[in-house]
């Protein structure tokens, strides 16, 4: 039996809805899904983010938080299970 594996997606601060992301971190971290507003979050403290999509679907984020100067880190990291 073969598997077909859909190709991946990747944006840099790429368009995402807020009930995919809360759906999405809810997974990835075994919680409840909350009414977080992350698209009002990273576009204002933000430098970027990555989204990864499989066709239309948001199976991947990672935030890319700055000091407003010359640092930057990721943070947010989530990849939905297969």
């Amino acid at each position: 039996m073969s598997t077909m594996l859909l190709p991946v997606s990747y944006s840099w601060r790429g368009q995402f809805s807020n009930e995919a992301l809360n759906a999405l971190h809810a997974q990835a971290f075994e919680r409840p899904i909350l009414n977080d507003d992350w698209w009002a979050h990273v576009n204002r403290y933000s430098l970027g983010w990555v989204c990864a999509n499989v066709e239309e679907v948001l199976v991947g984020f990672v935030n890319v938080g700055w000091d407003g100067g010359v640092q930057a880190f990721i943070m947010d990291t989530i990849v939905a299970p297969i």
